[in-house]
């Protein structure tokens, strides 16, 4: 008997309880797969010890394996959320125990209910291992959309360090590539349960699997070497200012002088068109409105001899001429200025932060908001911005860079030609989060076949070629004024850009009809 055979039938044997608690811990122990840290073989050894555990499993039992799993990859992995509740001054800091348990815990309730669904009846070996992977396919599709969704670390993004496995994204989408991993993933769990051949040939499969796709992004990626334009430079300024100075009104201005000073061009923004880029909320509302801010900002742009313009984060009011203050309406806005600073386009932000941005079931809920502003109104969606001589650009103000699929418009008739991310993360401190942030904005670049730009106040700034390789990257609590030559985007629109998430729908579809078509035989 193998040592691994032993393993799984110390597994098979352990109490409830027990088993309980290694979901939870195996749940933990696959967070560092994730960036930053890129462990990915952990994600292996998490979903096989789970997938050995579920497989004993079933009803209530199977729920309350599914949810302990959850709860441990949601707990650890987005624990860096309760962050925003230690700024100086916020008078939430009392729900901080409560915050970094109440999400996950609902959260946890997509890989339970995946869990029932994948131990419902016995297909055998093969076919209850090919429902597990549809099951927790679709459980994390379902997380990315139930309640406006929340697809934070689906297990895809592990392969943020390993660019030729993630170019799977640009056919299919992240989540696409989530369902592949989680296939990979659970492979040895189901090894180990299946017939000796049928297990062996199953890892085989795996691994030549594994290496097809490998090699295929190597070819893609030497394919589509990076293509930089001779015409535009971008600056994406990361001014570092901490979170409890940047609503302080008596810093305001200090505040916006720090964004003119790392504004001011240099040497190489003489010859060809310059495109700074500010970050989420750089500017409050009654800045825009003070002569002597405009006047400022006019001075600085006024040093570039080419064309130039700033895209910025902006907090917006509207109000009715003679209505009263509290009707004011507020829009956590990206605005598109020339040198004269009139506004060329504006964007909304369309996909609010829950208990940040606004408060879902206000009416029912005893307690303001957990941050300094809420009640934003909702903007229309996706959009493509084109200003004058620079090439159309989709807009995304921070959380919104999260969501696959959901950052390009659609049915308009302008494709755009790169990706523009603004964004605060100043909340979450020197964390994963951050770091997690633009990883996903690397995927958003590979699924649309476009460059991406991100901007952050404190966080991490950079610049992403259209297949995903990171050009440029700064640190996160550092000051960023970096010019950087906007990169070209593929000639060709990828798979998922066109089809969207076609592919994953069509995967879950066949592993469900093969799973399905299994006969029920005793697992081994």
């Amino acid at each position: 008997m193998s040592v691994f055979t032993k393993i799984r039938d110390r597994l098979l044997s352990l109490p409830f309880g027990l088993k309980l608690l290694l979901c939870l811990m195996a749940g933990a122990g696959m967070v560092p797969a994730m960036p930053p840290y890129g462990l990915w073989p952990l994600l292996f050894a998490g979903f096989t010890v789970f997938y050995l555990i579920l497989s004993t499993l079933k009803g209530w039992r199977a729920l309350a394996a599914g949810w302990s799993f959850g709860f441990g990859y949601f707990a650890y992995g987005l624990y860096w959320i309760a962050n925003a509740l230690l700024v100086p001054g916020n008078e939430y800091a009392w729900v901080y125990p409560l915050a970094i348990a109440g999400l996950p815990a609902v959260l946890a309730f997509f890989p339970a209910l995946a869990a029932v669904v994948a131990r419902r009846k016995d297909y055998g070996a093969l076919g209850n291992y090919l429902l597990f992977c549809a099951a927790f396919g679709m459980g994390e599709w379902l997380r990315g959309h139930v309640f406006t969704g929340y697809p934070w670390n689906t297990y895809g993004y592990a392969w943020a360090d390993v660019l030729p496995v993630a170019q799977l994204a640009a056919l299919g989408g992240s989540y696409f590539l989530t369902l592949v991993t989680i296939i990979w993933a659970a492979l040895p769990g189901y090894a180990l349960l299946a017939a000796p051949r049928d297990g062996a040939r199953a890892l085989l499969l795996g691994f030549v699997s594994l290496g097809l796709v490998l090699a295929g992004g190597f070819v893609r990626m030497d394919m589509h070497q990076t293509a930089l334009r001779n015409d535009i430079v971008v600056r994406a300024v990361q001014p570092n200012i901490l979170q409890e100075d940047k609503w302080n009104q008596r810093k305001a201005f200090q505040n916006f002088e720090r964004h003119l000073l790392l504004s001011m061009p240099k040497a190489e923004n003489q010859n060809k068109t310059t495109v700074l880029i500010w970050p989420e909320t750089a500017v409050p509302f009654y800045l825009m409105n003070d002569a002597s801010s405009q006047v400022a900002l006019r001075g600085v742009l006024d040093e570039y001899e080419m064309p130039v313009y700033l895209i910025t984060g902006l907090l917006r009011r509207e109000a009715t001429a003679g209505a009263p203050p509290e009707e004011a309406r507020y829009y956590n806005s990206l605005v598109v200025l020339n040198r004269e600073t009139q506004p060329l386009a504006v964007y909304d932000k369309s996909h609010l932060v829950p208990f940040g941005e606004y408060l879902p079931f206000q009416k029912y809920l005893p307690f303001g908001p957990f941050v300094q502003f809420d009640g934003f109104q909702q903007g229309s969606g996706p959009r493509t911005l084109g200003i004058q001589s620079l090439p159309p650009f989709s807009p995304m103000i921070c959380y919104e860079v999260i969501f696959p699929g959901g950052i390009v418009d659609r049915k308009g008739a302008q494709r755009p030609e790169w990706l523009v991310n603004i964004t605060n993360d100043a909340w979450y401190g020197d964390s994963m989060g951050p770091r997690q942030h633009f990883a996903m904005t690397v995927f958003r670049a590979i699924e649309e076949g476009v460059p991406a730009v991100r901007a952050a106040n404190t966080g991490i700034s950079g610049m992403v070629d259209s297949v995903g390789r990171t050009l440029y990257k700064a640190e996160i609590f550092t000051e960023n004024q970096e010019n950087l030559p906007l990169p070209l985007p593929l000639q060709k629109t990828t798979l998922f850009s066109r089809y969207g998430n076609s592919l994953f729908f069509t995967a879950i579809a066949l592993l469900l009809l093969f799973a399905l078509r299994r006969k029920k035989c005793t697992v081994v």
